[in-house]
């Protein structure tokens, strides 16, 4: 991710100054699950007894649900049916996607990366076990990618572009990485 210094100036195009800013907002995803809490329940109406959730140490509980809860919010998802006699099962992951907020100074010759402020997004993802009304066992995830359930901001995430950009002028000042230039002049 990141800026490329390759083929940046067009013909008839308006040079770029130095010291010009540039914050680029990207996500990159993490393909991995991470299994929280499973429930297992005789029957649909025993499930509504038994609560399964996502638990993050820090912050405690972030979902939590009976189980025939997930059940038929996953069997509704797939237009599925089932058999509210026989054994349900439940379980709850969650994934990261993590975002950088990185600020960028044009120093003649490339961008360069100064600063980078993260935040990680969680997200929820159901999987549910149950008899059809064919009396097959069907087992199906359902995943919520769209809107995360908690999300871990690192400092200064929120601030806006400019307030990123004078912070990162400001570490460039403490933080020198011995090039021969100041990036915001």
């Amino acid at each position: 991710p990141g800026l490329s210094n390759l083929n940046v100036i067009q013909p008839n195009s308006v040079p770029i100054p130095y010291g010009a800013s540039e914050v680029l907002t990207t996500y990159q995803g993490d393909p991995t699950l991470y299994a929280d809490q499973t429930g297992n329940a005789a029957n649909y109406s025993a499930a509504s007894n038994v609560a399964i959730a996502i638990v993050e140490g820090g912050v405690g509980i972030l979902v939590k649900n009976p189980i025939s809860t997930i059940v038929i919010d996953v069997v509704e998802f797939f237009g599925a049916t089932f058999n509210q006699s026989d054994p349900v099962m439940a379980e709850y992951f969650h994934s990261y996607k993590y975002g950088y907020r990185d600020v960028y100074f044009w120093n003649g010759a490339g961008w360069v990366d100064t600063y980078t402020s993260l935040d990680r997004q969680w997200y929820k993802h159901q999987l549910a076990s149950w008899v059809d009304s064919s009396n097959n066992t069907v087992t199906r995830t359902e995943d919520f990618n769209s809107s995360p359930i908690q999300t871990d901001a690192g400092q200064y995430w929120y601030y806006s572009d400019n307030s990123l950009v004078n912070i990162a002028e400001n570490y460039w000042q403490i933080h020198s990485h011995g090039w021969d230039y100041y990036p915001g002049y």
